[in-house]
């Protein structure tokens, strides 16, 4: 056999192979240059044994003959795209590869013209250029799975006071779950990814705590379990996977009791440890100086962290207590004790900088990919005092007051995430969210920003808060600012009760479409290996069968080249079935699965019949 006619066959014999290879396996963004290879062979190969079964140069036909080649071309592109429809091999029809094809033999010839017309004497180069030329009109075309929108939409549901939940300390248990249930069902509808849920208000526990006792939030007095028992913070954090939601344990650090009058168990820690705690205004702080305190602290943490699948450790903006007028927090003896060569105030930052950068390591020594984030004052420090601040007049500041540097906590990567409450209104003559945002969005050192957002202030007749306008254009303003990645919002009751219609807005144009919750950049990625899917009369079958944990799939509709959005979400361990008359037929969806910590597998294309 003559070595053109050797080559024919080995060429219809790798295009035959190429062909029965499924199409979801060059879907797979892993094997991207594997799908690129595959588009370039098919007309690489061709052009070789067309060059050699005519025993010339492609330059030495006649231009009729030239052009004639190309529409063969052309044909071979047709035909191998109908080929492609074979049940078996999944691979669907698509009129743009075709088209795509067409464009490649055209150019390709059309410069093989302007050569032929210069003279070139170089039929090899010609050769070689008409060839590179055919795989790149190839590989230019390849299509890459939209990336599925990620926005932090959060919420936090605060339990002291029984601000949000309980609505009161003495439901039963099963009053107690309905309840969080029927929250959970009523933030998921309204488009909420992330449940911030405070389980420590002030040194006593939602969950059984070898450290500190029941809540009286939870069960009307300090001290006393739940009943019928049960572990409440193991029942949210199922609940709120269950729905699909992130669940973050929120808990304070400093704050011990809240008021002088309240019944106080004789195992909570002012009573063990009285030595350990500072009494200012009617309240009770752990006092930051102590290492003892920062070890307590830390213990708290690592029981959380350890018993318990959060996503999230959350701490907020109490630490040094805000001013009381006339009144001096009270740690001057333990300053003096051991002042560390600093000033009082850079001493009692140098305290919060410790606990911060203690609690952070402790949940990455436990878990990498567990989130911590902070949730500070709206205002670092105001410009008069320092030319990094913000061009605001705040009464009292993270810095200055709360002896809070945010700053410094960020550049120094001792948490995941920062979301400052901004809960002024734009115009606010002293703090404008106008100013703040964009300050915020300046100084986010690499690390995650979700904005606090303080509707709270429409139920307080907040000037401002009583226009129908000042949330939507917000959200707006977060979603344009580069750095911003999604938003908080204070609190979960607010939302229920607020009569604005912000709900609805929420629900039916600001979040109408889920988001994903972002992972964590600056970590390894964990890979999620692709699923397998296969087709019957009325259903897509999914099988996973990575060693990576998942947790949810979804199926993302491609709208345009630079927008996608979530049309179809559920949990997902190992099968799913889905039907396929939920997809409409003509149109682009690619299917995810998502990991643990919201790592995505790569986008199979799906071929809706």
């Amino acid at each position: 056999m003559k070595p053109y006619r050797k080559l024919a066959v080995i060429w219809a014999i790798i295009i035959f192979i190429l062909l029965l290879i499924p199409k979801k396996n060059f879907d797979n963004p892993k094997f991207h240059v594997i799908e690129n290879l595959d588009k370039i062979i098919h007309f690489f190969i061709f052009a070789v044994c067309n060059f050699l079964l005519f025993k010339a140069s492609y330059s030495k036909l006649t231009a009729i003959k030239r052009l004639k080649y190309t529409f063969l071309i052309i044909l071979y592109g047709i035909i191998l795209e109908c080929f492609q429809e074979i049940p078996f091999i999944k691979r669907s029809f698509d009129i743009k590869d075709i088209l795509a094809n067409a464009l490649g033999a055209i150019t390709v010839w059309l410069v093989w013209e302007i050569f032929v017309s210069l003279k070139a004497k170089a039929p090899a180069q010609k050769t070689l250029v008409f060839l590179i030329f055919c795989g790149f009109s190839q590989f230019a075309k390849t299509q890459h799975a939209p990336a599925p929108p990620f926005e932090f939409r959060g919420v936090w549901i605060a339990t002291v006071k029984n601000i949000d939940y309980p609505s009161i300390s003495t439901l039963n248990s099963n009053q107690q779950k309905a309840e969080f249930i029927a929250l959970v069902q009523f933030h998921k509808k309204l488009g909420i990814n992330a449940l911030i849920v405070q389980v420590r208000p002030h040194a006593d526990a939602f969950y059984p705590s070898q450290f500190e006792p029941w809540s009286a939030y939870l069960t009307g007095k300090q001290g006393q379990p739940p009943f019928p028992y049960y572990d409440p913070l193991q029942f949210m954090i199922e609940e709120t996977h269950k729905a699909g939601l992130e669940f973050h344990a929120w808990i304070n650090p400093y704050r011990a009791t809240i008021n002088d009058k309240d019944f106080v168990a004789k195992n909570h820690i002012t009573n063990i440890h009285p030595e350990w705690f500072l009494h200012y205004g009617d309240k009770k702080y752990f006092n930051p100086g102590l290492l003892e305190v920062w070890d307590y602290t830390q213990n708290i943490v690592k029981d959380i962290c350890e018993r318990y699948d959060i996503d999230g450790l959350h701490i907020d903006d109490y630490f040094y207590p805000y001013r009381i007028p006339n009144k001096v927090f009270p740690d001057y003896v333990t300053y003096k004790k051991n002042t560390r060569n600093l000033s009082h105030e850079a001493w009692r930052r140098s305290n919060c900088d410790t606990i911060v950068k203690r609690i952070y390591q402790q949940v990455k020594s436990i878990n990498p990919y567990l989130k911590f984030g902070v949730s500070p004052f709206g205002v670092w420090r105001n410009k008069d005092k320092d030319p990094e601040g913000s061009n605001t007049r705040a009464g009292q500041t993270n810095y200055d007051d709360l002896y809070a540097d945010i700053l410094l906590w960020l550049k120094m990567g001792w948490m995941d995430y920062v979301a400052p409450q901004l809960y002024w209104e734009k115009g606010h003559k002293l703090a404008d969210f106008d100013i703040l945002l964009p300050w915020w969005n300046a100084h986010t050192y690499n690390k995650q920003l979700y904005i606090g957002i303080g509707i709270y202030r429409n139920l307080d007749n907040a000037k401002g808060w009583d226009k129908h306008t000042e949330l939507p254009q917000q959200i707006k303003d977060v979603r344009n600012a580069s750095h911003a990645q999604g938003f908080i919002f204070y609190s979960s009751k607010i939302l229920e009760k607020e009569s604005m219609g912000w709900k609805d807005s929420l629900k039916n144009h600001y979040f109408n479409s889920n988001a994903l919750v972002p992972y964590i950049e600056n970590l390894p990625q964990i890979s999620i290996e692709a699923p397998i899917l296969s087709y019957n009369k009325k259903n897509l079958i999914v099988n996973y069968i990575g060693k990576n944990q998942v947790k949810q799939l979804i199926i993302v509709k491609q709208i345009s080249p630079q927008k996608s959005e979530i049309v179809f979400s559920s949990q997902f361990e190992k099968e799913a079935q889905i039907p396929l008359n939920k997809l409409e037929k003509d149109t682009n969806y690619y299917l995810f699965l998502v990991g643990r910590y919201n790592h995505l597998s790569p986008g199979l294309k799906l071929m809706i019949p």
